[in-house]
């Protein structure tokens, strides 16, 4: 899988491309541990998987990074904003999953079909939680 990164003052977008093999899938855990810095400074994540497949994950694999999720929530600040941009229905459903397992993080979480949608939906909320945060 291709993963091109993109940075703005307030935060990351992942621009995922091709299939996610089994072997990327046992390294996300440690390339995830290598960003921790950088997540505490953002205030929203994009992940762009409109031109992923992700077919060689499972259910376990999905549970990992959720896992890893929930013990990372600590080192980033509540409350990140993350959007998963998934057209195709398995991705979208995956991606709803691991939006339900990582619940207990305290992010505010959206899975959607568009990147329009996603960006539409980060501006709106990462203006709330800034005006909350300082309100």
């Amino acid at each position: 899988m291709i993963v091109q990164v993109s940075r703005d003052r307030r935060g990351v977008i992942l621009d995922c491309q091709g299939s996610l093999t089994r072997s990327e899938i046992s390294q996300l855990p440690g390339t995830i541990r290598q960003h921790c810095d950088e997540l505490a400074r953002i205030s929203y994540l994009m992940i762009d998987l409109t031109n992923a497949v992700l077919s060689e994950l499972s259910t376990a694999d999905l549970q990992a990074l959720a896992s890893l999720a929930l013990a990372k929530a600590k080192y980033v600040p509540s409350p990140l904003v993350a959007a998963i941009v998934a057209r195709r229905d398995v991705v979208f459903g995956l991606s709803r999953m691991w939006q339900a397992l990582i619940d207990d993080t305290g992010w505010t979480t959206i899975v959607c079909r568009t990147r329009v949608e996603a960006d539409r939906w980060i501006d709106e909320n990462v203006i709330d939680i800034c005006e909350e945060a300082t309100g």
